[in-house]
């Protein structure tokens, strides 16, 4: 009974640890590039690759190598990942530059400073189950035994715990440091486990000879093709949910960690033993989920939903749920004898792998748009209806069905991406420039990043240099630019603007005045040079510099570059918050960048967050007089709403009438902020802000 409760506890420490490392490791690196929803769809790949080869070496170990050796090689493992990777966090000396490969340089770093550690993790779900089969004969002798089975739910279980506690109480309560130390202090914990829980195996096997002969060899012929297949197309799922919520609000632990949790459980679920799922129920609600996650998406697009955060979330969490229930509970139906475990094992992990290679690296050299969401929906209902009780349809319905689904994903698709001047994607995204009316007095082009518009510009005759969106007459940066104390003193103005879009803000531009744009996307550049005039057709001095906007300014702070009159954040209208631009670290960096009687503009219009008392509370905290200023939209002039924050220490600016008049109250959190909305680089919250 102690080898059994020892292998369990170490099955269960191992999961919670390999699934709260993850958001930790992925969080740690979010700052570096820019917040990018990718960079978890990067770690996640990682995090599968590496639990892949965490299987093999599981699988090669067991099938290959005698009990005793099989003790003796992984405690020198554990010993050597504890030594390599802890703690589990990446140091300043892999800060990109801004010219390495994102992805590539991502996976690099998580392969060196936490890779043997995971992979020590990795591999102790297949290899104690195997210890366990291996010294109970009663298990490993029934093939229709589900005790050693009932580890991976008990290893899933561990995993969502894990999940849990991170958002819940580690981000909360702990510091990125603080979170590193205390993992390493459980990291040691299981390796204690495992050692004892492998020694307690050995001496529990059924004599001298199953003690000390290896195995037959069984090489790789163990591999479940069914398997393989079932398990990348539930791992596509959960990656394209994953990016399709966190594209347009935040890549932040508790967006990644809702579907996530929800992948487990369709584990424990599948795994717990007796029927792995309800078919005759979940197949119709996968059908209605997947035409929920239809209309939601189609609704979206063409009219605008007020909470679209909660009708995607819902739709797309639904159609989850049940999508990997089905999938992972037809796995288990075709569940081999436990002495062929870890053959099983590998072969689930290996289409994980596969569905994460192609749904985080593959996909933006694969698709031009984001067209692996639709991919997993259609999916799904293949592997459904190719499963369902072959009662309850018919053989035209069984092919109908799918073939219908396909059809509406594409045209859904089509017409999010219709006609577009260019469309490219890379790591950071999809950037479309399209074009209306040509020819007429209504001639428009738009870049959108993602399902949000980043910038718009009129070509009809005289009207090139007319401020669309956000920058129009009586919006709070054009007050800021053109009422500024050095306008009267025949000054020009050194504006750093974090955020390039189209780069309309410069039309508020003069002779003699500098505007340095700092982007992290490089096709966004491209798209604003070629598609776009803003730049070219500006009076002023126009750099452009490509990076993430925080590490660039504080490079020019070493390098003791030149000061700005007034600093520009416009990164937060749409797509992933970059949360690592409103920490207390971020605006300490703003301030001392500022020339004296400088002034702060941030951007804030966004349908999904309300930043203002972030905003705000940094402000108070560096003794920054501030006003909130709201414009009303005309959606003839194409000018949206814009909610701008001004942070300034500069009084006659403040208050200039042409600003003032435009300032509103304060109200609900913003007008007092507590601590809870002072984020730092250790500590923030999104869902305070969320709307």
């Amino acid at each position: 009974m102690g080898r059994v409760w020892l292998s369990g506890a170490a099955v269960f420490l191992a999961a919670a640890l390999l699934f709260v490392v993850q958001p930790l490791a992925a969080r740690s690196l979010l700052p570096w590039y820019g917040g990018a929803p990718m960079v978890w769809a990067v770690a996640l790949f990682f995090f599968q690759a590496v639990l892949l080869g965490g299987y093999l070496y599981a699988h090669l170990l067991v099938t290959r190598h005698a009990p005793r050796v099989q003790l003796a090689v992984h405690g020198g493992l554990l010993a050597l990942a504890a030594l390599a990777s802890l703690p589990p966090l990446p140091g300043t000396g892999w800060t990109p530059e801004g010219g390495e490969a994102p992805a590539g340089w991502i996976l690099l770093t998580l392969l060196v400073t936490l890779g043997p550690a995971f992979f020590a993790l990795a591999a102790t779900t297949p290899l104690v189950s195997a210890w366990v089969a291996r010294a109970g004969p009663s298990a490993a002798d029934d093939p229709a035994a589900t005790g050693v089975y009932r580890l991976y739910a008990l290893s899933n279980a561990g995993s969502l715990i894990g999940l849990a506690l991170y958002p819940l109480l580690l981000e909360p309560l702990l510091g990125l440091g603080a979170q590193g130390r205390l993992w390493s202090v459980g990291f040691v914990l299981f390796a204690a486990l495992t050692f004892l829980a492998g020694v307690a195996s050995v001496r529990a096997g059924t004599g001298d000879a199953d003690r000390t002969a290896p195995p037959v060899r069984a090489g790789l012929a163990g591999f479940h093709v069914a398997a393989f297949l079932l398990a990348a197309v539930g791992s596509l799922a959960l990656v394209a949910v994953t990016t399709h919520l966190t594209r347009d609000v935040a890549a932040v632990p508790f967006l990644w960690i809702a579907p996530l949790a929800l992948y487990l459980l369709t584990f424990i679920l599948a795994f717990r033993g007796g029927d792995p799922y309800p078919r005759r129920l979940l197949v119709p609600l996968l059908l209605v989920s997947v035409a929920a996650c239809f209309y939601v998406w189609f609704q979206d697009i063409t009219y605008g939903l007020e909470r679209a955060l909660l009708a995607h979330a819902a739709a797309a969490l639904g159609f989850l749920f049940t999508g990997c229930w089905i999938t992972h509970g037809e796995i288990v139906r075709r569940k081999p004898a436990p002495s062929r475990l870890t053959g099983f094992y590998l072969s689930m992990t290996a289409g994980g792998a596969l569905g994460g290679l192609v749904a985080s690296i593959g996909s933006p050299l694969l698709f031009p748009n984001v067209w692996e969401y639709p991919l997993a929906l259609v999916l799904a209902v293949v592997v459904a209806f190719n499963v369902a009780p072959r009662v309850t349809l018919r053989s035209f319905a069984r092919k109908a069905i799918p073939a219908a689904t396909l059809g509406i994903a594409i045209a859904i698709s089509a017409l999010e991406h219709r006609r577009p001047l260019t469309a490219t994607r890379n790591f950071f995204g999809v950037v479309r420039v399209m074009e209306a009316y040509p020819g007429t007095p209504e001639w428009r082009r738009d870049m959108w990043h993602g399902g949000i518009a980043h910038g718009s510009q009129w070509f009809a005759p005289g009207r090139r240099r007319e401020p669309t969106l956000y920058y129009y007459e009586g919006t709070g940066i054009e007050a800021v630019l053109n009422r500024h104390p050095n306008r009267r003193l025949v000054r020009p103005l050194r504006v750093a603007v974090v955020g390039l879009g189209t780069g309309s803000i410069v039309v508020h531009g003069r002779r003699g005045d500098l505007f340095r744009f700092y982007e992290l996307d490089p096709q966004v550049v491209r798209a604003a040079r070629e598609y776009f005039t803003f730049l070219d057709d500006a009076p002023a001095e126009v750099e452009v510099v490509l990076g993430d906007g925080r590490l660039s300014l504080l490079r020019e702070e070493s390098a003791g570059e030149e000061e700005f009159d007034v600093i520009v954040l416009d990164a937060f209208a749409g797509d992933a918050i970059p949360v690592h631009l409103l920490t207390a670290e971020a605006f300490d960096l703003y301030r001392s960048r500022l020339a004296p009687n400088g002034t702060i503009a941030v951007h804030i219009s966004n349908r999904h967050v309300d930043l203002a008392p972030v905003i705000r509370a940094q402000g108070l905290r560096l003794d920054l007089l501030s006003l909130l200023t709201v414009s009303d939209p005309d959606p003839d002039l194409f000018h949206y709403t814009a909610t701008w924050v001004v942070l300034s220490l500069n009084t006659d600016l403040i208050t200039d009438p042409s600003l003032l008049g435009r300032a509103e109250p304060w109200t609900g959190e913003a007008a007092d902020p507590g601590d809870r909305f002072l984020w730092t680089d250790d500590h923030s919250n999104l869902l305070d802000v969320l709307r």
